[in-house]
């Protein structure tokens, strides 16, 4: 096939016939910024690429940026227009304000093509590896047409690998070394070949002419596909895929070009198992792996996207990060900032890092739909190595139903079960429903997506480029839901982007949670901070950015309490020992009230503070009780009081705020030592023996045995006395009740 190099041989020379692409036209300083940009409501434009008239499939996508000039990418896809499976593509020259379609790419050798996937190498050649099959025999194979006009023409294929029989080689995606190293230019594809099993296959190209003879990635004897490769910043290879053995997000690493692996190792657990969501699109929890080869701060990460399912059984997107080259990978993080367990699925996602270390994760979204059917593209950014993350943007500005996708009604086939060992490209006509991936490819300025949409009534292929300026500023202070009693609030902010630096701010704040009524407005802020001074109540708060491009409009909402009004002290109440009462248990129970005072509007539970103390100063055997949440407290035993003693309280109530009544008036009250009257000796019952005991305290001097002495003042007069004795004695001979005292 020596005309596939003769070909090339002419692309190197016409490539230097390629001009460069326009530069970024230079920003204006705007008199009146007008509204750039509204996150909140507002989408960029979407732009379909196919120009096809049929209403046939196009769907799994893939786009590539040069990185000579990144107003030059190219897009391809997986294209239907003849009834059969095709790749199509699309190339644009001004970063994607307009795309010129190119039809379909023919440079492969059998009747079936799929999957595709692109890169762009250093040099700013496009490279498409193409799954393409035979209708009517076991043939298939992965080749690679190669781009030298920056993708306005395909001048021919390199064999990745030919397959004449048995095998099936499927879900094959293309890593390019751009790193700048020894190995910069090296291309590397993984794949799944399916025969009996699944494994993960990688081949290599040194010279971006040929590739050489196929490796073994995974370990072997598992469930494995949908292979991801990356080249680390040293120029490692890292492939990551899906084990349905082992329901796992698994990797490997080649330190050698590709030509040897060391030990399958896990990345991430997984909960979901590859199925069909809502409307019959088919799902993986593939890893959507990216690199940061930039040479920044953040140089060596790998970045995983991937989805799994959550606590309320639908699929939320998360991210890990390995910081030393795949060895260990962080905690993961939800991505998607929809309120948690709403039944909302999140899938499809892909990953990019472009030359500043910006992370950019995309994927599809059904948080419009309460139905959870209809989707959207959605994206968020990092500018700090995967740490934070910007609010969720809405990048379509039309919902898709896969209900509208023309295979839902053509292939019943659809609904086979995924099965690992059946390649989807053999389990129906069109295999998944929406296809399986999009594509997201991101330079200094702009994030570019092309995707499956819909809107027309049947799969197109669309493009959207979410520009990298000036973001919503993230909110710092005060954190959300804060309760003060300090009127004088300061607001505090950070700005996301690294690109553009805002030139003013406007704080807004309002009781009303749509802005649209009773909002103050501070404008021109060039600080990232501004203190308010505000009247008790619940406040909305937000922070607008402006730049030469206008607004970046505000998404992140705050509230904060103003309270400055303290709760009015609490009242002593039954069944507590109010002031002068008499009790005769060590451990009474306090009870309060009346703190009802207090807006409903303003925060709520009150708490409160109780003292117990022996003296009016609260100082001797001082037992305190804060923050208590109850209108009563019983004395637990260990804190029992002493009898025959003056015992005060009093309480205090706190509201959320921090603000204090002070305490309510002293309880003073009197700790009695209970006992039965007349019954000297302390046995617990009225005896001949205490008749004798209190003869003897009459007329023998004798002192009460057991104190306190009024147990020998039956009648209760202040003393004891031949009167009391007489009245012993109709208790015990003549039937007379106990006496008692209060």
């Amino acid at each position: 096939m020596s005309y596939r190099y003769r070909f090339l041989r002419i692309a190197c020379l016409t490539i230097l016939l390629v001009c460069v692409g326009t530069q970024f036209a230079s920003s204006q300083t705007a008199t009146d910024i007008p509204l750039w940009f509204d996150v909140a409501s507002s989408t960029p434009p979407n732009i379909k690429l196919n120009t096809d008239a049929t209403t046939e499939l196009q769907n799994e996508e893939q786009v590539a940026v040069d990185p000579t000039n990144p107003n030059n990418l190219v897009a391809a896809w997986r294209d239907f227009r003849l009834g059969y499976r095709q790749c199509g593509w699309a190339y644009t020259h001004d970063g994607g304000t307009s795309w010129t379609e190119g039809g379909l790419i023919s440079q492969t050798p059998y009747n079936r093509d799929s999957d595709p996937g692109i890169v762009a190498n250093s040099a700013g050649d496009f490279y498409a590896v193409i799954l393409s099959f035979d209708q009517f025999s076991e043939a298939n194979g992965l080749f690679v047409p190669v781009s030298f006009d920056k993708g306005n023409t395909w001048f021919a294929y390199l064999d990745g690998i030919d397959t004449p029989s048995f095998f099936f080689e499927d879900k094959e995606l293309m890593a390019v070394d751009n790193t700048g190293g020894p190995n910069d230019g090296n291309l590397y594809i993984a794949w799944t070949r399916f025969g009996n099993g699944t494994d993960i296959y990688c081949i290599t190209s040194t010279n971006g002419l040929s590739f050489g003879s196929l490796k073994l990635v995974s370990d072997g004897g598992g469930s494995v596909q949908w292979p991801v490769p990356v080249v680390r910043n040293d120029g490692a290879v890292v492939v990551a895929w899906f084990s349905y053995g082992l329901s796992a997000i698994r990797y490997d690493i080649s330190t050698d070009e590709g030509q040897t692996w060391g030990t399958d190792r896990t990345l991430a657990t997984t909960t979901f198992f590859p199925s069909q969501l809502n409307g019959g699109v088919g799902v993986f929890p593939f890893p959507a792996l990216a690199s940061d080869i930039t040479g920044g701060p953040y140089d060596g990460r790998l970045y995983c996207s991937f989805v799994d399912l959550a606590a309320d059984g639908n699929l939320d997107l998360y991210f890990t990060m390995s910081t030393d080259g795949g060895t260990t990978w962080s905690t993961r993080q939800r991505i998607n900032d929809d309120p948690v367990g709403n039944m909302i699925d999140q899938f499809h996602p892909w990953t990019s890092v472009n030359k500043d270390g910006v992370i950019t994760v995309a994927w599809y979204d059904r948080r419009l739909d309460p139905a959870n059917l209809n989707f959207d593209m959605y994206i968020a950014h990092s500018f700090d190595g995967g740490v934070t993350w910007t609010p969720n943007q809405r990048v379509t500005n039309v919902s898709s139903s896969p209900f509208n996708a023309a295979a839902y009604g053509k292939s019943l086939q659809q609904f086979q079960p995924l099965d690992p060992n059946i390649p989807s490209a053999l389990m129906s006509p069109q295999g998944e429903l929406i296809g399986e991936y999009i594509g997201l490819a991101s330079s200094e300025r702009r994030a570019t997506m092309v995707f499956t949409d819909t809107r027309n009534g049947n799969q197109d292929v669309y493009a959207a480029n979410m520009p990298l300026r000036l973001f919503p500023p993230r909110l710092t202070g005060p954190s959300d839901a804060l309760i003060t009693n300090d009127p004088n609030v300061t607001f505090t902010w950070d700005d996301y982007s690294i690109y553009e630096t805002a030139l003013t701010y406007v704080l807004e704040y309002s009781e009303d949670q749509t802005f649209t009524t009773g909002v103050t407005r501070v404008s021109g802020i060039t600080a990232h901070s501004q203190m308010e001074a505000l009247a008790d109540g619940l406040y909305y708060w937000r922070v607008r950015a402006f730049d030469t491009f206008g607004d970046s409009s505000a998404v992140d909402t705050r509230t904060i309490w103003v309270d400055a009004t303290a709760p009015i002290p609490p009242v002593p109440m039954a069944p507590a020992p109010l002031d002068g009462d008499t009790v005769t248990t060590p451990t009474p129970t306090f009870a309060w009230g009346g703190t009802s005072a207090k807006s409903s509007e303003t925060p709520t539970p009150l708490t409160y503070d109780l003292e117990v103390a022996s003296d009016v100063g609260f100082t001797s055997d001082l037992l305190s009780f804060p923050g208590l949440t109850a209108t009563s407290l019983v004395l637990p035993d260990a804190d029992s009081l002493t009898f025959d003693q003056f015992w005060y309280w009093h309480v205090s109530a706190k509201d959320s705020a921090g603000n204090e009544s002070g305490f309510c008036s002293t309880q003073e009250f009197y700790l009695k030592l209970p006992f039965l009257v007349g019954d000297l000796d302390g046995d617990g019952f009225l005896t001949a023996l205490d008749l004798g005991a209190l003869i003897d305290v009459l007329f023998a001097g004798a002192s009460v045995p057991v104190p306190p002495p009024e147990r020998a003042d039956l009648n209760c007069d202040g003393f004891p006395d031949a009167l009391d004795l007489a009245l012993l004695i109709d208790v015990l001979f003549a039937g007379e009740p106990a006496p008692s005292c209060p």
